[in-house]
């Protein structure tokens, strides 16, 4: 999930998320690297109709959980 998304579905501005995003991964609780991936997303170049384009685009494998703690998916216990 991009941050952008995350922003929308907890109704926040991208930067609120950004933030906390930043201060988790400054802080050691969570490892960025273990938790996001580049994907490049292709699209029509604006431009140029016949021309695609690349753009690279974090994506985030977290989820918040009942305390609004950011953890990765892997991390959350379900019960079942």
């Amino acid at each position: 999930m991009t941050q952008k998304k995350i922003a929308e579905l907890f109704e926040l501005h991208r930067s609120v998320i950004t933030m906390h995003l930043n201060n988790i991964f400054e802080s050691g609780e969570i490892d960025e690297k273990m938790v996001s991936s580049i994907m490049e997303l292709t699209t029509q170049h604006i431009a140029n109709f016949e021309k695609m384009q690349s753009n690279p685009i974090k994506f985030y494998n977290l989820i918040c959980n009942k305390n609004n703690v950011f953890v990765p998916f892997r991390q959350l216990k379900i019960p079942l």
